[in-house]
């Protein structure tokens, strides 16, 4: 899967962030795997990106009313 830099690095920041905040946020943060969370978190973001390409819409912020 080819996948837009901006794309890409927008999906690092987003992991990024989240497993920050699962961390400081979990109750027992030791039982956290970061490779795991990684995995099914990038594995998600690109299943609707490829989504996203099939319908022919793209990834946006905007609400779809306000296209």
């Amino acid at each position: 899967l080819e996948i837009d830099d901006q794309i890409r690095t927008a999906i690092v920041k987003f992991i990024k962030e989240t497993w920050e905040s699962l961390h400081w946020k979990f109750d027992q943060p030791e039982i956290l795997n970061l490779a795991a969370v990684m995995t099914a978190m990038t594995q998600a973001l690109i299943t609707g990106y490829e989504l996203g390409r099939k319908l022919r819409r793209p990834l946006t912020t905007k609400p779809a009313s306000s296209r």
